[in-house]
């Protein structure tokens, strides 16, 4: 539903009221939302949520850049706070993460020093060759 919808759409104060009536209907009358519900629930919740930042209820091209800039952040926050002294694992390298994003860069980076080494880098080793190629984290 939501990912066939252009970037153009605004969302509009109709369809806020619309989530509110899905949100009474799931948690007053305790019924179960349809899964088109819950996502036009999910998308109008986050176009409420971002409404409070830029004043305006936003389009959905606006809702889709702040809803991928803030998968960034959390990835980004995600790798702050690994311990330097954690040595990185298999499941590390095969977990999914966005393509192009801070935790892509990361694993790139230890994969590249697990390749050179033959073993498993630290947090700290993949900080420190990140932070030589100036590369913030």
């Amino acid at each position: 539903m939501f990912d066939q919808m252009p970037d153009s759409y605004q969302f509009s104060e109709a369809d806020v009221d619309a989530h509110w009536e899905l949100f009474k209907k799931e948690f007053v009358n305790n019924e179960t939302l349809t899964e088109e519900e819950q996502e036009f629930y999910y998308f109008v919740n986050q176009a409420a949520r971002l409404q409070c930042h830029i004043n305006k209820l936003p389009t959905m091209g606006e809702l889709r850049k702040y809803l991928h800039d803030e998968a960034k952040r959390e990835e980004q926050k995600h790798i702050n706070r690994m311990s330097a002294t954690y040595t990185l694992r298999d499941k590390d390298f095969t977990q999914t993460v966005e393509e192009g994003g801070p935790m892509a860069q990361f694993i790139s980076v230890a994969q590249e020093l697990r390749s050179k080494s033959g073993k498993y880098p630290t947090v700290a080793d993949v900080r420190k060759v990140m932070s030589d190629e100036r590369t913030t984290f």
